[in-house]
C-alpha cells in the first residue's frame, strides 16, 4: 500500500449532477440533464483512495446535486463497505429531503457504516421561510423524512452509527420578505421542531456568493479580492466530479478549478501536481486574489 505523507481529511464525490429544486442564490445550472456516477468508476475511486489511505474522516457523498436521486445508493455505500480501512470514518450524504425512498432508508439505516444525513432546512424553523428560501421544496414531505429516517434508525442493530443533522442557512433580512429574528431565537425554534423528530445535531451559516462573481437576487455585491488562504486549502479536501474529474474547490460549481482527472491518475499525482501545487503555492504566498475564480470568495 502506498501512504501519501499528508492527510486528506475530507473527499467530496459528487455522485449525482442535478436537483429539481430551484433554491435562492444557488447558481447550479438546472437546465442540464442530471448526470450520475457509474458504480465502476465509483469503485475505481474507493480503490484509489484506499491505496493512497490518507488519514480520511470523511468520505461526502455529495457535492452539487440531491445525492437519493441516484439509482444505487446501495452499491455505493457496498463498495466502501468492502474496504476494512474505511469501517470507522464517516460517510456523509447532504440532502434536501424530497426524494428518500423506503429502499433507500432501509438500505442507510442496515449499512455498518459510520453514516451522517444532513437535511438541508434553510429559513427560520417555519414552513413559510423554509418553502421561500428553497422554491420547490414541501415542509411536510421533508419532515416525512427525517422522521421514517430517525424511526428506521431505532430499530436498526447499526442505530448508534447513524446520525440525523440539519443545516441551515439564516438568511439575510434585506433578502427575504419575512421578518428574521436573532440567531439565538432561530437557533431555539429548530431544536424545538427538529429536535423532538431525530434531529442529533444544527449546523448554521449565513448566505453565501459562492465564489463571489455571480450577481445574485437581492445580495449585497461582493467583498474586494481576497488574499489569505481559503478554507478548503486549509483543510487540504479532494472534490471529484461525477466523471472522474477533480477539482480543488467543492465549491467550484463551474468546473473551472480542475487540477486532475482520477480515470487515468492517481491521488499521489493529482494531489502533487502542478495545478494544485501551484494553487496551494499562491494562498499560502497570500495571492489568491490572482485567482480569477477565488479572488472574491465569501467560503474563507
Amino acid at each position: 500500500m502506498m501512504n501519501l505523507p499528508v492527510n486528506i481529511p475530507y473527499v467530496d464525490i459528487e455522485i449525482v449532477l442535478g436537483c429539481f429544486l430551484r433554491c435562492r442564490w444557488c447558481i447550479l445550472d438546472k437546465e442540464r440533464p442530471y448526470q450520475f456516477m457509474g458504480l465502476d468508476l465509483f469503485k475505481k475511486i474507493i480503490d484509489e483512495l484506499e491505496r493512497a489511505r490518507s488519514g480520511y474522516e470523511r468520505i461526502l457523498l455529495f457535492r452539487s446535486g440531491e445525492p437519493f436521486l441516484h439509482p444505487n445508493i446501495a452499491g455505493l455505500l457496498t463498495a466502501i463497505e468492502e474496504k476494512p480501512a474505511f469501517s470507522d470514518i464517516v460517510v456523509e450524504f447532504y440532502t434536501n429531503g424530497m426524494v428518500l425512498s423506503e429502499e433507500q432508508v432501509e438500505t442507510l439505516v442496515t449499512s455498518p457504516l459510520n453514516v451522517e444525513i444532513i437535511f438541508s432546512i434553510d429559513g427560520i424553523g417555519d414552513r413559510e421561510s423554509f418553502e421561500y428560501m428553497r422554491p420547490g421544496a414541501i415542509w411536510e414531505r421533508m419532515r416525512d423524512s427525517i422522521q421514517r429516517l430517525a424511526a428506521a434508525r431505532s430499530a436498526s442493530r447499526y442505530r448508534n452509527r447513524k446520525k440525523l443533522s440539519v443545516s441551515t442557512i439564516i438568511p439575510h433580512q434585506e433578502a427575504v420578505p419575512f421578518f428574521v429574528p436573532p440567531e439565538e431565537e432561530i437557533k431555539r425554534r429548530f431544536s424545538a421542531v427538529f429536535g423532538l423528530i431525530g434531529i442529533d445535531e444544527f449546523y448554521y451559516r449565513g448566505i453565501h456568493r459562492w465564489n463571489g462573481n455571480h450577481l445574485l437576487e437581492k445580495m449585497p455585491p461582493p467583498h474586494e479580492g481576497r488574499y489569505g488562504p481559503c478554507y478548503f486549502v486549509k483543510r487540504g479536501g479532494i472534490s471529484v466530479l461525477h466523471d472522474g474529474k477533480v477539482s480543488a474547490c467543492c465549491a467550484d460549481m463551474e468546473g473551472n478549478l480542475l487540477v486532475g482527472n482520477l480515470n487515468h491518475q492517481s491521488l499521489a499525482e493529482i494531489y502533487y501536481g502542478q495545478p494544485l501545487t501551484m494553487m496551494r503555492e499562491m494562498m499560502l504566498q497570500h495571492r489568491r486574489n490572482r485567482i480569477p475564480t477565488c479572488q472574491n470568495c465569501d467560503l474563507l
